[in-house]
């Protein structure tokens, strides 16, 4: 099993899926949401 070096990073992504309520995706980037509030992760597409 391997860890991030930083745990505390580790573990607050793993508490997003447990608590956002909507995804929203331009087709590059994926914003994962809690209501109307700032996006609690920001995926983006990178192309080789």
């Amino acid at each position: 099993m391997m860890a991030c070096p930083n745990m505390a990073t580790e573990n607050e992504l793993f508490k997003v899926p447990e608590t956002i309520d909507n995804s929203t995706t331009d087709g590059n980037s994926l914003q994962l949401n809690k209501a109307r509030m700032a996006p609690l992760s920001r995926f983006e597409l990178i192309s080789k």
